[in-house]
């Protein structure tokens, strides 16, 4: 067993304490699955976060080789992601005009999707809420979302991730399919536009 992972023992059954960031790299360097399910032992959601995890790192990618059909796939997924969401969304007050007529339009533009993303402050304001709403305050939960950002620096994953310490219905699993077949959105101008890595 990893280093890292005797030392989160040892601050769960202990109390140890350890210099903040020590934990970053606990899900880097691909764990094992025997691994993640000692990991989440602490959490009273374990299975859940285990299974998600262990998704994320093992799961193969889908793959869709027809450009028409893996947009018309994106489209369903998104359109699905936010109808999931909706319950959240209508506690925010920047999303009550999106609400009333939400619009989905896939841009073939990656760059200009990627500029979108970094000034898409509504998606932000989606995310800090849920961050707002862990379950409870205890340092661990807040370690081990910070541990994955080790992993990924996509918000949407980290939230698909952690999903299992919020206060929420939302399960971000259409977010995660949309995610794990290389699409990208953005909010903007009370539209998502949506797009695709390859």
């Amino acid at each position: 067993m990893r280093q890292i992972v005797k030392d989160w023992f040892e601050f769960c059954e202990k109390g140890t304490k350890f210099e903040d960031g020590h934990f970053y790299t606990l899900f880097m360097d691909g764990p094992s699955k025997e691994e993640i399910k000692e990991i989440f032992k602490y959490f009273d959601q374990n299975i859940e976060l285990t299974n998600r995890l262990v998704k994320y790192l093992y799961h193969p990618k889908p793959k869709i080789d027809d450009v028409e059909n893996l947009k018309d796939e994106l489209r369903r997924l998104i359109v699905k992601d936010f109808e999931d969401r909706q319950k959240i969304l209508s506690e925010l007050e920047c999303f009550k005009n999106f609400l009333a007529n939400p619009e989905f339009e896939f841009i073939s533009d990656l760059e200009h999707n990627e500029i979108l993303i970094w000034d898409d402050i509504w998606s932000q304001r989606f995310l800090d809420f849920m961050i707002d709403n862990v379950i409870n305050e205890e340092e661990k939960i807040y370690i081990i979302y910070n541990s994955f950002y080790g992993i990924t620096f996509d918000f949407n994953l980290q939230i698909f991730l952690f999903i299992p310490l919020i206060k929420t219905d939302y399960t971000a699993e259409h977010l995660f399919n949309f995610k794990s077949l290389g699409g990208i959105y953005a909010i903007s101008d009370n539209k998502v536009y949506y797009s695709f890595k390859k």
